[in-house]
């Protein structure tokens, strides 16, 4: 069966993409079906190649497994793949801007700013994440609550279903961890 899914991802990417069915073979063995056909091209062609440092996969347990949206603000989206660490099973996010950048957030590497608590910053995204989708409109925040910084681009709400909703974003000089309650 795998032989199978494999030979048809690379005769469907082969055809449609316009790449030599070698490169593609042998960039996406490293993938599980479900990702491959999930993921955009140059995402999982990133995702499968080989990286110095500790190891990700891409955490399927929610759907959609990736967003576009415009972090940044420059005006052209990125991919936002939610991912875990291989050693520890840490979740966390991969910023696709290209192939030559990218950002990991939480998952154990690299921690964000938390606004709003005691804790500076927060390294892993909170457990019991079932649900996550972009966010373009301004947030209305309490006037009890701290004031959060102004994002530069979109930002990606995450929570858990019917219990607490989170974001982050960024804001032009870091990325911004944001409560909104639960």
């Amino acid at each position: 069966m795998r032989i199978v899914c494999k030979l048809v991802v690379v005769l469907f990417l082969g055809i449609t993409n316009g790449y030599a069915v070698e490169k593609i073979s042998w960039e996406y063995e490293k993938l599980p079906s479900e990702v491959i056909f999930n993921l955009p091209h140059e995402v999982a062609v990133y995702m499968s190649s080989s990286k110095e440092g500790k190891p990700f996969i891409v955490d399927s347990s929610i759907n959609p497994m990736y967003l576009r949206a415009d972090i940044d603000g420059n005006g052209k989206c990125e991919y936002v793949v939610l991912i875990k660490s291989i050693e520890d099973d840490i979740r966390g996010v991969l910023i696709y801007f290209s192939p030559k950048k990218t950002a990991v957030l939480f998952a154990g590497v690299r921690p964000v700013k938390k606004i709003g608590s005691k804790e500076t910053y927060i390294n892993a995204l909170p457990s019991g994440v079932d649900m996550w989708s972009v966010h373009l409109d301004k947030v209305d925040i309490p006037d009890y609550v701290m004031p959060m910084p102004a994002p530069k681009g979109e930002m990606i709400m995450f929570g858990k279903s019917e219990s607490w909703m989170s974001m982050f974003y960024w804001d032009g000089s870091e990325y911004i961890f944001y409560s909104l309650g639960g």
